[in-house]
């Protein structure tokens, strides 16, 4: 393996409660209650993708939805507290010092990203895929591809980490060896990846990450 396609929300920062929080605050003006059973297995679905699907789901007209995206990123960006799960840093820091090409792939808008991440994480990626940079979004294999693609790096030279359904979709079509982590969802929902683990830090311990590290 060459390099490493990481998920933002729920892998590198512990948002995906104030992203929730912030999806169930604006649904509410619409008269919703948005539940986490709603919202978590969906987690990886472009915003407008995402705010489309939930006009369908509860009766909202999908002239709304441009309304709804936006006003959810609104709130997150007003409201949210960014935290990285523990060791985050370190394992970047030492894969960037290694030159390990790595890339983010994720659902969040890129101004979003630029606003509310740290630029110590952001500045370690090569390569940042958004929702802008591709036709489809997850499931569709589209963003991983691209992401090998600018990182020079054959897809199925490439471990991808996720934390939900939809992602590993995503990188199980593209190619790619899939690493899910247990931190928003139960493994059960996460056995479409080729290894499952409950910690961040747990990647030091997998035999196929050891070259890299």
């Amino acid at each position: 393996m060459k390099a490493i396609l990481f998920d933002y929300d729920g892998v590198i920062a512990d948002t995906m409660q104030d992203n929730f929080l912030a999806w169930r605050s604006v649904l509410n003006n619409y008269g919703v209650l948005l539940t986490p059973n709603d919202y978590f297995h969906l987690e990886g679905t472009p915003l407008f993708d995402l705010a489309l699907r939930f006009c369908h789901q509860f009766g909202i007209e999908e002239k709304e939805a441009y309304s709804i995206m936006k006003s959810k990123d609104d709130y997150f960006l007003v409201h949210h507290k960014t935290t990285l799960y523990p060791h985050v840093q370190e394992i970047l820091n030492k894969l960037h010092k290694k030159r390990i090409p790595l890339a983010l792939v994720t659902a969040a808008e890129y101004h979003r990203l630029r606003q509310s991440v740290p630029h110590f994480v952001i500045d370690k990626f090569k390569v940042v895929i958004t929702p802008k940079d591709v036709h489809r979004g997850k499931p569709h294999p589209a963003s991983y591809l691209a992401a090998a693609r600018r990182l020079y790096v054959p897809i199925t030279q490439c471990i991808v980490v996720e934390n939900a359904p939809l992602g590993i979709e995503a990188a199980k079509r593209a190619g790619a060896y899939c690493i899910a982590i247990t931190t928003t969802l139960p493994r059960k929902d996460l056995q479409r990846a080729d290894v499952v683990i409950d910690h961040f830090s747990d990647l030091l311990t997998l035999p196929i990450m050891r070259p890299l590290l």
